[in-house]
């Protein structure tokens, strides 16, 4: 305790020093069985490694980082902005912000067939001639989203709720009703937003980390939308 406007020296007599850092669940499962970890100070982009433990603070884990050199640089700081890393995986991180969920229609992949240019995938629609009944089958292509095996995923805007399909070379028919929703983000490349499915690896409060190059997904150099509630599915970006 001392006076007001009394001057106050903080002695540092080595380099000993350490950086306490929050983490949530999913963190703390993944750095259980680690030593060492990556790390990367923000706010001058410096990246080392070094020694850590978890402790726990009134029923909150953190890693104390054990630091032996380099507190020269940070005399002057209270707090440091800190980017972990301890996984191998890559990804690209993208912020919390732009990813959002769409519904598709879902159909089984033998019912797909390509066009005449036998590069295009579509189906053959039903469609009924209002005055003679007739019931005819034509060729429209789809935009695929996702492959799970079993299914394509496809846009609703593109078919009808309860249209009918022809498995080809065949009378079996399929009805399309049955609808799955993804997780993506908008990608704006052609100054247009369209959905891109991705995969969540691991994520903070802010970003997350997704699969790099999935089928349907996003690629390097790819540009999302920042704010997904802002992105209109299709709409124009100016």
């Amino acid at each position: 305790i001392v006076e007001a406007n009394t001057p106050v020296i903080k002695y540092i007599l080595d380099e000993t020093w350490g950086i306490l850092c929050e983490l949530n669940e999913s963190q703390v499962k993944s750095l259980s069985n680690l030593n060492t970890i990556d790390f990367t100070i923000c706010e001058d982009g410096f990246q080392t490694n070094a020694e850590f433990e978890l402790i726990n603070i009134d029923n909150q884990t953190f890693a104390m980082i054990h630091m032996d050199q380099y507190i020269q640089n940070y005399l002057d700081e209270r707090f440091l902005s800190v980017e972990l890393t301890w996984q191998a995986t890559e990804g690209f991180k993208i912020p919390l912000t732009a990813i959002t969920n769409k519904e598709f229609f879902v159909v089984p992949i033998q019912y797909f067939t390509k066009g005449e240019d036998a590069n295009t995938l579509g189906l053959l629609v039903e469609e009924i001639d209002e005055e003679t009944g007739v019931a005819d089958y034509i060729f429209r292509s789809s935009t695929i989203y996702h492959n799970d095996g079993l299914y394509y995923y496809i846009d609703p805007s593109e078919f009808r709720h309860g249209q009918r399909v022809l498995f080809p070379d065949s009378f079996t028919m399929y009805t399309i009703e049955l609808a799955e929703t993804l997780e993506g983000v908008y990608n704006i490349n052609k100054g247009y937003a369209q959905f891109r499915r991705i995969e969540r690896i691991t994520q903070n409060d802010e970003y997350c980390l997704v699969k790099n190059n999935t089928e349907y997904g996003l690629k390097q150099f790819d540009h999302i939308a920042l704010d997904a509630s802002d992105a209109v599915d299709s709409g124009i970006i100016y």
